[in-house]
């Protein structure tokens, strides 16, 4: 841990201080960014309190963005970097449990630094290196701790997003929380009046952390996960009652997460597409992973040997996703994508080719959904073909990893191999890859041309042809198929 950082290591902020305390006016580095220096994390934002007003900054500063005058807020652009300046200050009360009723300008950054959630972001840094630590967040950061700043009660009342928040940092860090916090948030873990939008955004954060399953099990222990996923409670303590799973259902779930990263790095079709270097997809994969087998308790059924089994479970794991979609404002893509890899993870082909043409055919339609074809091309999300397929690829890889009875990689590998293989041939995926189209097939017969509702049928009949045998996929022998499927419907009509 580095407990020397200096404002001077970043030009436009040692300009922002230099201007502002050459002028009189207090400045500190503030809130996560000097926790991330301590740590010798990666800055992502810098903020800065000072005692000058907004009006005091912009009149300093050529370009300065008003993003929260009414918090004391102004955004200050410097060199290639934007710098958040805020004045002190201290918040009233929170009657609604989300903001401050008023804010009232403070006149030290003592007094700005106790209204701040935990002791690890109520540090500062000024402009010589000086740490201020009136509440000793570098002794919390030395030991791993997360602490409220004053009495945790009040602190995660006033913004009940805080509770939330403190998990998301334990996702990012992996730290514990101290024993006063977590008595807190345990008896108090709902989040009444918080906004579906600012869950989600909580939590997207705190599912990309390192320490995610930490995270996650943190929330079972003190109650939140019934606040904020209910649709997960039944899985914790599930016994699967299968010999292929070593683990609880919620121990299931944790153990994909966590094998995520090793299943992305197996999977990936070309050495510089590892998936999950794509954070859109990695976050979407970790809520798939979550809902996965969100339908197991409710789908049980027993054989006659004594061993549970769970069929067409992920149609409800699906259904139990979709409320959760709604409650937190999923967006239409995420939801799309989200639940094609739910409905996809129990489809695992054999592993040859026309199986898998098969596959990738099912891959295509069903990220297709919601109006978006797939094809050679891009799927409702934007992905490519090729990533999807290592999508699925990674989840199922993954999904068995995290049974705990993956004696080796030989099927994942194939399939993998022969994936790659099928989307180097000529074989369409879906009609929008087939060599003739609706126009070429009307113009050329008079029966698609007076019923064009057996185009769907059609094309769906021909692209299952073309799986089976890629060659077929010329625009001769396709309109040579075509005479043949019509003139068999015609002989259907007058049996």
């Amino acid at each position: 841990m580095s407990r020397q950082w200096n404002v001077h290591n970043v030009k436009g902020l040692q300009y922002l201080f230099n201007r502002l305390t050459s002028h009189g006016y207090e400045a500190y580095l503030v809130g996560g960014a000097v926790r991330s220096a301590l740590l010798n994390l990666p800055i992502v934002d810098y903020d800065v309190a000072s005692s000058a007003s907004p009006n005091e900054v912009m009149q300093l500063f050529e370009h300065v963005i008003p993003t929260g005058i009414a918090h004391g807020t102004v955004t200050v652009m410097l060199e290639d970097i934007a710098i958040e300046v805020t004045t002190f200050r201290s918040d009233g009360a929170y009657s609604d449990g989300r903001r401050p009723d008023q804010v009232v300008f403070a006149s030290s950054i003592q007094e700005d630094l106790a209204r701040r959630d935990f002791t690890m972001n109520a540090m500062a840094i000024d402009k010589d290196g000086a740490l201020k630590d009136p509440f000793n967040g570098l002794g919390a950061v030395e030991v791993g701790i997360i602490a409220a700043v004053g009495d945790p009660v009040l602190r995660m009342g006033e913004d009940r997003l805080r509770k939330l928040r403190a998990f998301r940092f334990q996702s990012q860090l992996g730290f514990k929380f101290c024993p006063h916090l977590q008595a807190a948030i345990k008896a108090a873990p709902q989040l009444d009046g918080v906004s579906g939008e600012r869950i989600k955004a909580e939590m997207d954060k705190l599912l990309m952390g390192p320490h995610v399953e930490m995270a996650l099990s943190s929330m079972v222990d003190l109650g939140v996960l019934d606040v904020v996923m209910p649709e997960l409670s039944a899985l914790v303590h599930f016994d699967q009652g299968h010999p292929a799973h070593r683990f609880d259902a919620f121990t299931h779930t944790i153990q994909l997460i966590k094998a995520l990263p090793e299943a992305s790095m197996r999977m990936r079709l070309l050495q510089d597409e590892e998936i999950l270097k794509n954070s859109t997809l990695k976050c979407q994969l970790i809520w798939a992973a979550l809902y996965h087998d969100a339908g197991k308790p409710f789908t049980k059924s027993v054989d006659e040997n004594g061993i549970s089994h769970y069929y067409q479970h992920q149609k409800h794991s699906i259904a139990l996703f979709d409320p959760l979609a709604k409650r937190l404002k999923f967006s239409k893509k995420e939801v799309i994508t989200i639940s094609a890899i739910i409905d996809l993870h129990m489809l695992r082909p054999v592993p040859e080719s026309r199986a898998v043409r098969r596959w990738i055919n099912r891959i295509v339609t069903t990220f297709g959904k919601g109006g978006a074809c797939l094809g050679q091309k891009e799927s409702a999300e934007g992905q490519s073909l090729r990533e999807v397929v290592a999508l699925m690829l990674t989840f199922l890889l993954a999904d068995k990893i995290a049974t705990g009875t993956l004696t080796d990689y030989a099927y994942h590998d194939a399939l993998k191999t022969i994936a790659l293989d099928a989307l180097e041939t000529k074989a369409p995926f879906d009609r929008k890859a087939l060599r003739v189209d609706g126009h070429q097939l009307m113009m050329a017969y008079d029966t698609l041309r007076n019923e064009p509702q057996l185009l769907k049928s059609l094309f769906e009949d021909l692209v299952t042809i073309c799986l089976d045998d890629p060659e077929q996929n010329q625009t001769e022998r396709l309109m040579a198929l075509t005479k043949d499927w019509i003139d068999k419907k015609n002989s259907q009509r007058l049996s």
